[in-house]
């Protein structure tokens, strides 16, 4: 099993299952919870209760916490821009997170599974963050997005087959 990696200062990204299963992902869990390469945050899933990512991450990647059941909140430093797809799915126990203004990305469904979500969707059941749609809950019939929306996400209406229209804003 991978014990040791130089990882280049020039790697942007990593894929969800690159180094699950590695020695070397298990010895730096066991240093921290947070496994964070090239100011990027790639796995988080032995973090527990309260955290506060360092300042300095730039992006939390793809599912970095992902099934982290006792995570309860994430505080998020400004220095964070991108959240990657379903980089809190599951965590079951997740009821606060704070999401910088200075975030301009957010992947598919990234806080599915999470008691956070349910309470976050607005009263048409969509999850809007710095002027996004992220998700949509179970929506039946027509929606019209807000005014003040600017981007939709990517998979914002992914398993929702009971909507029929969506009205968009001026200010898309």
């Amino acid at each position: 099993s991978l014990s040791s990696i130089k990882l280049h200062k020039k790697i942007e990204k990593f894929e969800p299952d690159a180094l699950i299963g590695t020695k070397w992902l298990t010895n730096k869990q066991k240093k921290s919870p947070l496994v964070i390469v090239n100011n990027i945050l790639i796995n988080g899933q032995k973090a527990k209760g309260n955290i506060t990512v360092p300042d300095g991450v730039k992006e939390i990647g793809p599912y970095a916490f992902y099934d982290a059941f006792d995570l309860k909140s994430v505080k998020l430093p400004s220095s964070v821009t991108s959240i990657e797809q379903r980089a809190f799915f599951r965590c079951s126990s997740l009821t606060k997170i704070n999401i910088p203004k200075e975030v301009t990305y957010i992947g598919a469904i990234p806080f599915s599974y999470t008691p956070w979500l349910e309470k976050n969707y607005d009263k048409n059941g969509l999850l809007i963050i710095n002027n996004t749609v992220i998700q949509a809950a179970d929506i039946f019939g027509d929606l019209v997005i807000p005014n003040g929306v600017t981007k939709i996400g990517n998979n914002a209406f992914t398993g929702n087959t009971w909507l029929e229209t969506v009205v968009l804003p001026d200010s898309i």
